[in-house]
C-alpha cells in the first residue's frame, strides 16, 4: 500500500500570538548529534514521514499561509515531494483533511502534526507496520500524556481500545494519541461524514456537557469506532510530544 503524508496547515495559529509567520514556517534550532540545526517547525514532520518511506506529502493551507510553499517549495530539498491544496472549509482539521480526499481515497494515509515534536522519530514506520499486520482501518500512536484538558486521550477496556476522550477533565487516563496512519476505508469515512455535516450544517463537535466545541480529528475517529471500524494502537512507552503551538512550550525549546 501506497502511503502519503497529510501537513494540516489551516489554523491561524492564534496561541502564539502575533508572529511574522505562520507558525508551521517558525524559525526553530533542533539540536542533533553532529550539532545545532537551524530549521522550522513543520521540518520536523516532514523528517518523520521521510523517515517511514513516505515521500510524498500533501500540504493543506488556509488562504493566506503562502510562506509555507514559499519555504518548502517542492519538498526536493528535504528529500520529499510535496504538493499543496487550499482549504475551502475552515471549520476544523477534520474538514482541512477532507480536502485531500480526491487525491488520497486508494490509498494509505499519515497524519501528523506540524507544530509537534515527537519521540521516537520513526513512530510512522511502527504504525504502517501495525496497520499492515493487523488489517485494521486505523491506528493511532499514544504516548503518556499529563495535561489531558488540551489532549485526544484514550480509554481501554482491557487491551481494547474503548473511547476517545478529547480535551475533558479525566486525570484517570494517561494515554493519549500524537500520530496516526489510516487505510482507505477511514479516508471514505471521514469523507462522508464531513460532506452529512456540511450538508446540514452541523459544523461543530460536543463537549461532555454537551456544549458545542470545535471539531477535531478525535471526533471523527471516534464516530468510526462507533460505527464498526477497527481501531488499533501502538504504544511508545518512552515515546513524547511537545506541542510548540503553544508559547510556553516554544519558549521552552528555544532555550534548551
Amino acid at each position: 500500500m501506497k502511503f502519503f503524508g497529510l501537513i494540516p496547515a489551516g489554523g491561524i495559529g492564534s496561541r502564539l500570538g502575533n508572529i511574522p509567520c505562520s507558525k508551521e514556517v517558525y524559525p526553530v534550532v533542533r539540536n542533533t548529534a553532529d550539532g545545532p540545526v537551524r530549521s522550522v517547525i513543520c521540518e520536523n514532520l516532514i523528517r518523520y514521514y521521510r523517515l517511514a518511506g513516505i515521500t510524498d506529502i500533501y500540504c493543506i493551507l488556509r488562504p493566506g499561509k503562502w510562506d509555507i510553499p514559499a519555504y518548502l517549495r517542492d519538498g526536493s530539498e528535504f528529500d520529499v515531494n510535496i504538493a499543496y491544496l487550499v482549504m475551502a472549509h475552515p471549520h476544523g482539521t477534520p474538514f482541512t483533511l477532507d480536502q485531500a480526499y480526491p487525491f488520497v481515497k486508494d490509498h494509505g494515509v499519515a497524519l501528523g502534526f506540524p507544530d509537534l515534536v515527537c519521540t521516537p522519530e520513526n513512530h510512522f514506520e511502527h504504525l504502517k507496520e501495525r496497520l499492515l499486520q493487523t488489517n485494521a482501518d486505523v491506528v493511532l500512536g499514544l504516548i503518556k500524556i499529563s495535561k489531558y484538558k488540551s489532549w485526544d486521550m484514550v480509554a481501554f477496556d482491557g487491551d481494547k481500545l474503548h473511547d476517545i476522550v478529547i480535551k475533558e477533565d479525566r486525570p484517570d487516563l494517561s494515554w493519549g494519541w500524537a500520530h496516526a496512519v489510516w487505510g482507505p476505508s477511514f479516508t471514505e469515512f471521514l469523507h462522508e461524514q464531513i460532506q452529512t455535516r456540511l450538508t446540514s450544517n452541523n459544523l461543530k463537535g460536543s463537549r461532555a456537557d454537551g456544549s458545542p466545541r470545535e471539531l477535531y480529528v478525535g471526533d471523527i475517529i471516534r464516530d468510526a469506532m462507533k460505527g464498526g471500524l477497527r481501531v488499533d494502537y501502538v504504544k511508545f512507552d518512552e515515546g513524547s510530544a511537545r506541542d510548540l503551538g503553544t508559547p510556553e512550550e516554544l519558549l521552552r525549546y528555544l532555550s534548551e
